[in-house]
């Protein structure tokens, strides 16, 4: 029996809906799953600024870092972090950046809509008396050229700013990161 010419019409009709509606299907899909990515490279000079810092203020610190942007879920943070002292010595933080635990987000002030990312995160040492999990917490200015960040476990606490040579390099990092976020509330808790 052969197809009439308005039978074929509604079946190319049909072929064509369901294709349209599986290219919307994978379209949204891969807007889930697929990030589009943000490299964050900050090396060079850290300056320890918490209240126990006392005379030991100078570290280096290089952070190699992707954001990972997601149109539909909370962005991610992956990458490599060091910190060490300036005279050499045992690191204070080196560290993968697990992207499945670390979160991203941008956070405006509303007055003056000034922006910094705030990110958050964990990892856990092994040592011989058991587990030791490092929570680290921090802010990176808009440019993505400069950042806070707070390392808090049993063993190591601190928290610095780079790039920053010396106090009043600190001082202005902190001034633009304190448009949005009380800094010095955070370091002097």
């Amino acid at each position: 029996m052969e197809k009439t010419p308005q039978k074929k019409h509604r079946e190319r009709i049909a072929r064509i809906v369901a294709g349209v509606v599986a290219a919307l299907i994978v379209v949204v899909l891969l807007l889930y799953y697929v990030p589009w990515p943000q490299r964050i490279r900050i090396d060079g000079d850290a300056y320890r600024v918490d209240k126990d810092a006392g005379s030991d203020t100078s570290y280096t610190i290089s952070l190699d870092a992707t954001r990972l942007h997601y149109l539909f879920r909370e962005d991610r943070l992956t990458g490599h972090v060091t910190i060490r002292p300036a005279g050499g010595g045992d690191a204070v933080a080196d560290h993968d950046l697990d992207r499945s635990l670390w979160y991203i987000t941008d956070v405006t002030q509303p007055g003056t809509k000034d922006t910094v990312s705030y990110f958050s995160g964990f990892w856990v040492d092994y040592a011989d008396s058991g587990p030791d999990m490092t929570q680290v917490s921090g802010l990176l200015s808009a440019d993505r050229t400069s950042m806070l960040i707070e390392v808090n476990s049993d063993q190591d606490q601190g928290i610095y700013i780079a790039p920053a040579p010396d106090e009043q390099s600190a001082e202005k990092i902190k001034t633009e990161l304190g448009k949005v976020f009380d800094v010095d509330g955070w370091i002097n808790r």
